[in-house]
């Protein structure tokens, strides 16, 4: 990673199970200068290490985990690789229209938009996503399609750099990727947990 370089908003959280250390780059350039690619500034990239505290091997997935905006109320669980890049990935990018567009055929699977425990915001469907929580100037998404038979370089990018899941005593370290409509401030952002090791929130700071 590139954080030792400068300065990036980070995050820390530990209890007597988990230690999280979380630093976001919610910015297209620094976004394009890890992944190689910017996504049209429709992701943010958190970098974590997971770190067990217990006895016990802790079970890291990457669903534990979801991004939400203070400031708008945006949330959004983390991507897989195969959603960004690769056949059959999604199309990302800022577009116009309110309350986005659903892709997929699971309409009570994971949401965008809307307030953590209140409902509200727009489905993820198997394989699919959406952008845009109700303003008018949002994320579009849609499908790529199965007809691109080369392998995406940035796809094994972003396999290798993901948050790698599983049960494990020792620190785990790598990236999430979620999809949000415009840009957003590192001061907005909340990294919410929800997994064996309780519930809780990382704030970012500078």
């Amino acid at each position: 990673m590139f954080a030792a370089e400068r300065k990036f908003p980070a995050g820390v959280y530990e209890d007597d199970r988990i230690q999280i250390k979380a630093t976001v780059y919610p910015d297209r350039a620094d976004i394009k200068r890890l992944l190689g690619n910017d996504f049209d500034g429709a992701i943010i990239v958190v970098e974590l290490t997971v770190t067990p505290l217990g006895e016990e091997p802790l079970d890291i997935q990457r669903e534990q985990f979801q991004l939400f905006s203070t400031r708008d109320a945006q949330r959004s669980p983390p991507f897989h690789p195969a959603q960004l890049a690769g056949r059959g990935a999604l199309v990302l990018g800022q577009g116009q229209g309110g309350g986005g567009t659903y892709v997929g055929n699971n309409p009570t699977g994971p949401r965008i938009g809307g307030i953590p425990g209140m409902g509200g915001g727009v489905p993820m469907g198997n394989g699919g996503m959406v952008g845009g929580g109700g303003s008018n100037t949002g994320s579009s998404v849609e499908s790529k399609g199965m007809t691109d038979t080369k392998e995406d370089p940035v796809l094994q990018v972003l396999k290798e750099k993901v948050l790698p899941e599983g049960k494990s005593l020792k620190p785990v370290s790598g990236l999430l990727y979620f999809g949000f409509d415009g840009k957003q401030k590192a001061k907005d952002l909340e990294l919410f947990y929800r997994g064996p090791a309780g519930k809780f929130a990382v704030r970012f700071k500078n």
